[in-house]
């Protein structure tokens, strides 16, 4: 009870919970879990599975940091522990850092988990990213719609599973209108109004690339600038030059539903 011990990750999985709001949506969607451990100050902050994951920790971007600035472990939200590369500390050891002894707060021994853990952890590290992040009133119906426009335009994730995430993301950052969330993927998905990772980085004054960060954790790519390239090569037609860095180049596309071309001169 004097000393610390680590058990090495071999072939076991730690979801260590740093934020307060990864151990509610860890609650939520590993409620089946059989053996979970903590200390006093940080109770439910480990939850341990027999299986072997790529490790992980999941951080906000640098410039997303202002939104922590007050958690106890800053921008780590959480971290997957897994192989032979990681240690935790065990129940019955005491921690070196805080001085308490570490506790099993459950304990059922390592089991396996029913399904695709890994999908799971990384979810939850979404879910808790999405929360702490959300959007002030008067941008959240826009910052809920972006999300589901994310997730419908690149995972197969079916519009029950979109709904729910939404709304549990909105009922947890403690949103008065979390009910109108309920049905976002169904509704982005029937509308024309699929905002993406671009509107979420205006909403949360940030680089659209920390915002494909973070959706990288569930294995979404940032495409945003895949998606402008090639709009710009099946609009941009013949290119004439009339004189020394003069050009006049074809351009066509539809503005408000109407198909337009136009001669720009550069």
């Amino acid at each position: 009870s004097d000393k610390e011990i680590g058990l090495r990750l071999d072939n076991t999985v730690d979801l260590d919970l740093d934020n307060s709001r990864a151990k509610v949506f860890a609650n939520k969607y590993l409620s089946n879990c059989g053996t979970i451990s903590g200390r006093e100050h940080n109770p439910a902050s480990h939850y341990w599975f027999k299986e072997r994951l790529p490790a992980q920790k999941f951080s906000l971007p640098k410039d997303l940091e202002r939104y922590v600035t007050h958690a106890a472990h800053g921008q780590c939200l959480c971290e997957i522990r897994s192989t032979e590369t990681c240690y935790t500390i065990v129940p019955g050891s005491l921690h070196s850092k805080h001085r308490e002894i570490v506790r099993w707060e459950k304990y059922a021994g390592f089991n396996k988990y029913v399904g695709d853990l890994n999908k799971i952890l990384r979810k939850i590290a979404l879910a808790t990213a999405l929360s702490v992040l959300y959007a002030p009133k008067g941008q959240r119906d826009e910052y809920c719609t972006a999300i589901a426009g994310v997730l419908i335009k690149q995972t197969d994730w079916k519009d029950e599973e979109i709904n729910n995430f939404i709304y549990e993301i909105a009922e947890v950052s403690n949103d008065d209108e979390a009910e109108n969330r309920k049905n976002k993927g169904s509704s982005v998905r029937n509308s024309k109004r699929q905002f993406g990772m671009p509107k979420i980085a205006e909403i949360l004054g940030c680089k659209t690339q920390s915002v494909g960060e973070i959706f990288n954790w569930i294995g979404v790519e940032d495409k945003s600038l895949v998606e402008v390239k090639q709009i710009a090569d099946e609009s941009i037609g013949e290119i004439i030059e009339y004189g020394q860095d003069r050009y006049n180049i074809k351009v066509t596309g539809k503005l408000e539903g109407n198909n337009f071309d136009k001669i720009i001169t550069i």
